[in-house]
């Protein structure tokens, strides 16, 4: 008895798949390269459960250092252009000859906020930082430019 048993259990360890089971795998319809132009609703992709997600560039630690160099050289030339009596600041925030530490406060109180704030809604991007630097380039190179168009051309009143 227990070598009938033991043949019924080992016997279907040395026979192959198409022994046991006799399958006919192959596939005779011809690969019709203009089946889904032919057949368009039997080609659309079915609904997807899961939701796309936007895979965003970080922003780089050299992207920060750019950006708050540009800001201090922004109160650095605006501090020191100020002091000839042909350029007064534009910002309508501070006074017309602002001194550094009016600048840095008003920098401070606007950018320090809003660059801390941390939240699942937003969160600041490569490509926006990217942007905030390139405008803060163009005022900085503005603020250089009448720097030095008012040392030559202008008097010091401080």
């Amino acid at each position: 008895m227990n070598k009938l048993l033991s043949l019924i259990l080992i016997l279907p360890l040395f026979l192959t798949a198409e022994e046991v089971i006799s399958l006919d795998l192959s596939y005779s319809i011809p690969i019709d390269p203009y089946y889904c132009d032919n057949n368009p609703p039997e080609c659309e992709p079915l609904p997807s459960i899961l939701p796309k997600f936007d895979i965003q560039e970080g922003v780089t630690q050299s992207q920060w250092t750019l950006f708050w160099t540009l800001q201090a050289l922004d109160i650095y030339t605006t501090a020191e252009a100020v002091k000839y009596d042909c350029i007064v600041e534009i910002n309508p925030l501070l006074p017309a000859r602002p001194s550094y530490q009016q600048l840095i406060l008003t920098k401070g109180i606007i950018l320090v906020p809003t660059l801390l704030r941390k939240n699942n809604f937003y969160d600041l991007r490569h490509k926006e930082l990217d942007r905030s630097n390139f405008m803060q380039t163009i005022v900085v190179s503005n603020n250089f430019y009448l720097l030095n168009d008012a040392k030559q051309k202008c008097n010091k009143i401080r």
